[in-house]
Formats: structure tokens, sequence, C-alpha cells
């Protein structure tokens, strides 16, 4: 019999999966044993702050593989950028528009 082998953190796995996979750009899989569906449901709002994995929150983003939530001092969205729930990288103001301030999640 084969024994079952946790993914490890930064990583996640479906249910029957062969192999782990990496985690998705603009999601984080802080625990040992991350769902595919955790990964991508959870999460997403500050109020969600506790959750060990899920999408990234507004404001922040998320690249490929990270293992812990995403917080304002590490990961917030740069000046110039806005960075909505589950974004990978910041994106840009368009023209015309400018965001002064870190941590923005839309363009106001």
């Amino acid at each position: 019999a084969t024994q079952q082998v946790e993914c490890g953190v930064g990583n996640h796995s479906a249910a029957g999966a062969p192999a782990c996979e990496i985690c998705e750009r603009g999601h984080f899989c802080g625990g040992n044993a991350t769902s595919t569906v955790d990964m991508r449901t959870l999460g997403g709002d500050w109020s969600d702050a506790a959750d060990v994995a899920g999408r990234c929150f507004n404001g922040t983003y998320c690249d490929l593989g990270m293992t812990l939530a995403p917080d304002l001092l590490r990961h917030a969205c740069p000046t110039g950028h806005y960075c909505p729930t589950a974004t990978e990288w910041p994106v840009a103001c368009p023209a015309g528009c400018y965001n002064g301030i870190v941590g923005m999640d839309e363009v106001d």
C-alpha cells in the first residue's frame, strides 16, 4: 500500500491527484495539506486573514508558490497600481489616472 504524503506549504492538490502542484499566482498555500478547492475559494478578504490558504486579499498580490497569507508590509500593491482580490501581479493604473497610496484594490 502507498502512503499518503502531504504537499507541504506553497503547494496544493485536488482530490485524487497523482502529484502536488505549486500554489497558483494570486493565491497562497500556507498549510501542509492545502486542497485546490481551499486555495481557490478561501481567503480573498481581510476578514478571512486567519485562513491558511486561499485567494490573495484585496490590496495585495501573491506570486507563484506563496507560502503565507499576504500582508500590507511585504505584499501591498504599490503606488501607481491596484490589486483586486486574487491578484497575481499589480495592475497598472490606466492612462489619465494616478494612485498615490499603497494597498489600493481599485482605481478611484
